[in-house]
């Protein structure tokens, strides 16, 4: 009975060491399960980028050979099929079923990478040739079948600068190279009024991009290669006036252009001996050019009414005549006068703004008069 209750003893003791084990186990495999489920939903779905994440990090807490199946077929949709064999590769377990199924997609997968992909080559000028690899010439768009590994595509046509494109091509689905060739012409220099293009932005036509000083010579552009013909320019700097402008390219040969870029707020000045004028003279001179213009209208509807109404000698409104006529007088007399009472100022300093005075007069008829207004803008 003794060998007996110890016997039972150990039994307990066992269970009681080994059980926080086996359920730490099977939580695991619970998170890992549902970790799984969730990337099959994704891949089910389409996403298999995230599927792939949600199946990495279902591995990492529990490691289900089922998980990299499924991680590997992932792969493959994406066209990564190095990553899906090596995910095929890391298939470790007792079960024949699961081992079978990975040993299929290996050799399935090693047997597509052997076979070279099918690369699309096209460029943006019709009849353009590019070399692959030191082979024959041949004319795009033409379609062609690589081996995986670095290639290099040479494109040239007369009368357009040779692109060279360096690729590694990988996977088994169709890819594309294409090249933007450039018609060949003449260069441009850039020319900066502010003594360096540190800080400016220059826009030519489409293309936007920041000049940079050519070496050993500050404010000056190495010659940039341009097509033939008329360029819109713009150069921008904080703090300096925009400058937009147009200039010809030739076929061949260097033009040189400048960016004149004015700080903001200056404006054009006056040159030495040049004159400003008074404004008070033009304030005056509009003043009695209104009061004469008023004048006119009144003696006009004077004589207007007169001729339509009959407005008899010696009636209510025959002074409005005579107003009419003594306003056109003073008014006259006001303007002339001003030219020689308020004369303009001497000659400016250089770089001195210029005031342009600018008088405008108006004049309408009124029931009972007329009404005149001037305005000066300087």
């Amino acid at each position: 009975m003794r060998m007996h209750a110890k016997f039972a003893l150990l039994i307990v003791l066992a269970i009681a060491l080994f059980a926080p084990a086996a359920v730490a186990q099977t939580a695991e495999e619970n998170e890992a399960f549902s970790l799984f489920k969730e990337g099959r939903k994704e891949m089910d779905a389409g996403s298999c980028g995230k599927a792939i994440e949600l199946f990495e990090r279902a591995y990492a807490v529990f490691p289900l050979p089922q998980i990299l199946l499924r991680e590997g077929e992932c792969r493959e949709k994406l066209g990564d099929l190095e990553g899906a064999l090596q995910s095929y590769l890391r298939v470790r377990t007792e079960d024949q079923k699961i081992l079978a199924k990975a040993f299929s997609a290996i050799q399935s997968l090693r047997s597509r990478m052997d076979q070279s992909p099918e690369v699309s080559v096209e460029a943006n000028v019709p009849g353009a040739e590019v070399v692959i690899d030191q082979t024959p010439s041949q004319r795009t768009p033409v379609t062609v079948k690589l081996p995986r590994g670095q290639h290099r595509f040479e494109f040239r046509k007369p009368g357009y600068t040779t692109v060279i494109e360096n690729r590694d091509i990988q996977g088994s689905g169709r890819q594309k190279v294409a090249a933007a060739l450039v018609a060949e012409g003449g260069h441009v220099v850039l020319v900066s009024s502010v003594g360096s293009f540190n800080g400016v932005v220059v826009r030519i036509d489409d293309r936007e991009f920041a000049p940079a000083d050519a070496p050993g010579s500050q404010g000056r552009t190495d010659p940039i290669p341009l097509p033939p013909g008329i360029r819109k320019l713009l150069c921008v700097k904080d703090g300096r006036v925009p400058f937009l402008s147009s200039f010809t390219v030739p076929s061949s040969g260097v033009v040189e252009v400048t960016c004149r870029m004015d700080p903001i707020g200056a404006h054009a000045t006056s040159k030495s001996g040049d004159s400003r004028t008074n404004p008070w003279k033009w304030v005056t001179f509009s003043a009695g050019a209104a009061v004469a213009v008023a004048g006119a209208g009144l003696s006009g509807w004077y004589f207007y009414k007169k001729e339509n109404i009959g407005v008899a000698k010696g009636a209510k409104d025959y002074h409005e005549g005579w107003y009419g006529v003594g306003m056109m007088g003073v008014g006259v007399t006001v303007a002339i006068v001003s030219l020689f009472v308020f004369p303009d100022p001497p000659a400016a300093s250089p770089r001195t703004t210029k005031i342009s005075s600018r008088p405008i007069v108006t004049a309408a008829p009124v029931r009972g008069g007329a009404i005149a207004s001037f305005s000066l803008g300087f």
